[in-house]
C-alpha cells in the first residue's frame, strides 16, 4: 500500500518535538521544511519512505529515502 500524508502544522510541529536521534536518523536538519510523506507498506513492514521538502530547502523531493524498515538482515562476511 502507497500512502501520501501531507503535512499541516500539528505534524511540522511534531517533527520539531523529536528526540534528537530521531531527527539524526531521518536526516531532519529542517523539519519546518518537510511538506508530505510518501510511506509504501508491504508484508507488515515499511518498504520506503520518501520525504518532500518545502522551498526553504530548494523542494527537494525524494531525499532522503529509506527502504525496508524492521527487516531481516543477512550479511556474510567478506572472504
Amino acid at each position: 500500500m502507497h500512502y501520501r500524508i501531507e503535512l499541516g502544522t500539528p505534524g511540522v510541529d511534531a517533527l520539531r518535538e523529536l528526540a534528537p536521534n530521531q531527527v539524526a536518523m531521518f536526516e531532519l536538519e529542517n523539519p519546518d521544511a518537510v511538506r508530505s510523506l510518501d510511506v509504501w507498506v508491504a508484508d507488515d513492514l515499511i518498504r520506503r519512505v520518501d520525504l518532500r521538502f518545502g522551498p526553504e530547502a530548494g523542494h527537494r523531493v525524494g531525499l532522503p529515502r529509506y527502504r525496508d524498515l524492521g527487516a531481516d538482515l543477512a550479511i556474510r562476511p567478506p572472504s
